[in-house]
């Protein structure tokens, strides 16, 4: 960067100025009234100073090797040393019971929204928590949706003091209320997975059986053992249908009962005659048995649906995220100042301070 410097006459020379000199936290340019001459590492804001000092005593210093290089201005949210986050009233009851839980007398659990998460980095610090915050057991952070779950000992840490050093190192805490339907979600999703992985158990060892089948036509086996490995393949089969694949059976009773077929219904009545038909040539000794096709098809038609539940609830998702660009949070007078508060912790007859 260079100025032009007017001189005595028409003359003009050109004057080379510094180079911005980056803040070793945030990469922002550091405001020549900050720099501080005797010091290696150079801040923008006290801020910033404080999430260092914070990281760089509890041997964090990997965090600023895996930053982007150009994280300057979003790596973590730049905060005015003049403003304050109050935390205290995360201490309380009403707020627990509202935005967390109690996993039992000793542990409770929530999860808060955060601001300034956009990399692995951050990601990488938030999750070492418990090594920053004695009492803390464990954070899992969902980068999508950028909240933390948080699961910490009540009495060896307070709510307000783990909010206030994620607020020390750039990353303010909203709570954010976990929902029935995403405790449902979360319900269901693991069903699906259960299901799938029976199915696929189920798959694997039909085709298995098949296979031996299928070879044993053209090496003479005996019809002992062929009988036994069809036996063997039809008991796999219904229990694959009367297990993961009830879900499809489930539907189509409730799409008949309420006289409103849908896709569960066809599937169903083709998973139910060939199983059928499978049991009665089993039975018989002879003729074609399908329960590796049906298996396969079961595992085939859950991995759908899961795939399908799973695009579903990212579309739920990105609807919610909406709501959170309402405002959270409002100015409270307290004692004739005014405090910052959250909107769900106002009471009647609060006296609000609103600016315009």
């Amino acid at each position: 960067m260079s100025l032009v410097e007017p001189t005595t006459g028409n003359s003009k020379r050109m004057v080379e100025s510094p180079a911005a000199i980056p803040c070793t936290h945030c990469g922002l340019p550091v405001p020549k009234g900050l720099l501080d001459a005797a010091s290696r590492e150079q801040f923008c804001c006290s801020g910033c100073k404080s999430a260092f000092q914070l990281i760089h005593s509890c041997g964090l210093d990997a965090f600023y090797l895996m930053a982007e290089p150009d994280r300057a201005g979003s790596s973590l949210t730049r905060r005015d040393s003049n403003q304050s986050q109050q935390f205290s009233e995360f201490d309380h009851s009403s707020f627990i019971d509202k935005y967390g839980r109690k996993l039992n007398d000793e542990v409770s659990e929530i999860s808060l929204l955060l601001d300034g998460v956009h990399c692995a980095a951050c990601i990488w610090l938030i999750e070492k928590l418990p090594r920053i915050v004695p009492g803390v057991l464990e954070v899992k952070l969902n980068w999508a949706r950028q909240t933390a779950r948080i699961r910490w000992q009540t009495k060896q840490a307070q709510l307000s003091q783990i909010s206030s050093t994620l607020y020390q190192l750039g990353y303010r805490p909203h709570p954010v209320r976990d929902s029935e339907n995403e405790l449902r979600r979360r319900q269901e999703n693991r069903r699906h997975l259960v299901r799938i992985g029976i199915a696929a158990a189920a798959a694997g060892n039909n085709m298995l059986i098949a296979a031996a089948l299928y070879l044993g036509m053209f090496s003479h086996m005996a019809f002992g053992m062929t009988q036994l490995l069809r036996i063997a393949s039809c008991v796999i089969g219904v229990a694959a249908l009367l297990g993961p694949g009830r879900v499809f059976l489930k539907g189509a009773a409730n799409a008949m009962r309420t006289r409103t077929p849908h896709m569960d219904l066809p599937i169903a009545l083709g998973l139910t005659v060939g199983s059928f038909a499978g049991v009665i040539n089993t039975i018989r000794g002879t003729g074609e048995i399908w329960f590796d096709t049906l298996s396969v098809l079961i595992f085939l038609l859950l991995v759908g649906r899961w795939f399908q539940f799973r695009q579903q609830n990212r579309a739920a998702d990105a609807v919610e995220m909406l709501y959170q660009l309402t405002p959270k949070t409002a100015r409270k007078i307290v004692d004739g100042q005014s405090v910052e508060t959250f909107v769900d912790l106002l009471h009647k007859d609060d006296l609000l301070d609103v600016r315009p």
